[in-house]
């Protein structure tokens, strides 16, 4: 009898591989290409928005200006140091014709008024100052020997005291110091100066009181 013709297997498809079979080079670097593309894609795509937020809320112009004004009609930080500018500018000008400025007026006074009795942080904290803006504004009163700082022993700070050229430009200031305090006095009228000076004073001792 005749035997039936053995079937011969068909070769396997290139797209379905048998468990068994091993990967060859042309496919490592297929897959790795492959990896490489995915890793690539996820890189270069935005991350998704975290649940439950939303980027910045656009402010419009209305809810800007609404803002604005309430700032600037209302902050009591803005109104008194736009009206600190323009005091000092006055004083300033009545002060211009002894080479000083109020701000060192101001410093004379609190020098003269220590009498050599307090140190230099303590003379900085009466001000309202830290040390570096205090130095600033000291330097140049030294420089003009307009005061004098003691030697600074083992336990003693160092304090300052008006030198005799200090206390004579101290005294050729008050004149015009009262010169434009009067020219303040009229225009706000004194009841309002003297009130303004109260409630500044209120101001000094709250913060002199927080500080401790």
């Amino acid at each position: 009898m005749r035997r039936a013709p053995s079937e011969t297997a068909s070769p396997p498809s290139p797209s379905r591989r048998q468990p068994n079979s091993k990967l060859g080079p042309a496919d490592v670097v297929t897959l790795d290409a492959a990896s490489e593309m995915d890793v690539d894609t996820r890189l270069d795509s935005p991350p998704a928005p975290a649940l439950g937020t939303e980027g910045p809320r656009r402010i419009s112009d209305a809810e800007l200006e609404t803002m604005a004004s309430e700032i600037a009609s209302s902050c009591a930080c803005f109104h008194l140091r736009q009206a600190a500018r323009v005091v000092t500018r006055a004083y300033d000008r009545a002060l211009d014709g002894i080479d000083l400025k109020i701000t060192q007026l101001t410093m004379l006074v609190a020098v003269a008024k220590s009498q050599g009795r307090l140190s230099l942080v303590e003379l900085a904290d009466r001000l309202g100052m830290d040390r570096s803006t205090f130095s600033r504004n000291l330097g140049p009163l030294e420089r003009r020997a307009l005061v004098t700082l003691s030697a600074e022993g083992r336990h003693r700070a160092r304090t300052v005291e008006l030198t005799a050229a200090g206390r004579q430009l101290l005294a050729q200031a008050a004149p015009r110091w009262r010169a434009a305090q009067a020219e303040l006095d009229a225009q706000l009228g004194a009841e309002e100066t003297t009130a303004l000076l109260r409630q500044l004073r209120r101001l000094d001792a709250a913060d002199l009181v927080a500080a401790r």
